[in-house]
């Protein structure tokens, strides 16, 4: 009895747990030196994608584009595999001036000129719209931009084209202005340009009715013609005019 008292009190004495007999170790009175982070280790593989989440609230509405009507235009030509009837031409109107056509008809058409074929856009004048100017009647500038894929320096080509009908051209109705870029008997066998132009009627004298508002458009095109059997167009066009 007297023994185990002994040995409880030295215990205690030297910091031990009477129950379990264990030393418990002294406090630190410093704290110990963290040593250097070591390298990171390689990212683990990605983890498997999250579900959708819900749809966000609908943005707000842009505002409304213009509407088609004798103000502004749109044309399309496009045709695929060979299939251009009754598809490879388009109408517009210059309110005043006169109409016009695009045309995008193969070199293997029979309206194709003898394998020219007629990618271009031409204009008729309305004769008794207006009454004939001193000078000249009808008048488009256009720049035409591109043009046939195999030449290496299309993309750095324009041409600014002028076509008009004068005063003293009675027997000619209409005028065009060619998409190609070869000369004539030939044609570009694929090509991708863009014109640029504008339809307007001036001079005018002082017996001559108010003068409409020029037409401006905008035609883009992409065709290829090398194989009968698999030849495309795609021609977009917008022709807008000043509302009178």
């Amino acid at each position: 009895m007297i023994s185990t008292l002994l040995l409880s009190l030295i215990l205690q004495g030297r910091g031990a747990d009477p129950a379990t007999g264990q030393i418990a170790e002294p406090a630190s009175l410093e704290t110990p030196l963290r040593g250097e982070r070591g390298r990171r280790g390689p990212e683990g593989p990605r983890g498997p994608r999250g579900g959708v989440g819900p749809d966000g609230a609908a943005g707000a509405a842009g505002p409304r584009g213009v509407a088609a009507g004798a103000d502004r235009q749109f044309i399309s030509i496009d045709w695929q595999n060979g299939q251009y009837a009754g598809r490879d031409r388009q109408a517009f109107v210059a309110p005043g001036i006169g109409r016009g056509e695009v045309q995008c008809i193969p070199p293997s058409s029979p309206e194709g000129d003898a394998g020219d074929g007629r990618m271009r856009i031409q204009f008729f004048h309305a004769d008794g719209v207006n009454r004939r100017p001193e000078r000249w009647a009808t008048t488009m500038w256009v720049t035409r931009f591109g043009g046939n894929v195999d030449d290496g320096d299309r993309h750095r080509r324009s041409d600014v084209k002028t076509n008009r009908i004068s005063s003293t051209d009675d027997n000619r109705s209409s005028f065009s202005e060619s998409m190609d870029t070869a000369p004539i008997g030939q044609h570009d066998p694929e090509s991708v340009g863009a014109f640029t132009g504008v339809i307007t009627t001036e001079p005018f004298n002082t017996t001559t009715e108010a003068q409409p508002p020029p037409t401006t458009f905008n035609l883009s095109w992409h065709w290829n013609f090398r194989n009968a059997a698999s030849s495309r167009c795609y021609v977009s066009g917008t022709f807008v005019t000043a509302p009178r």
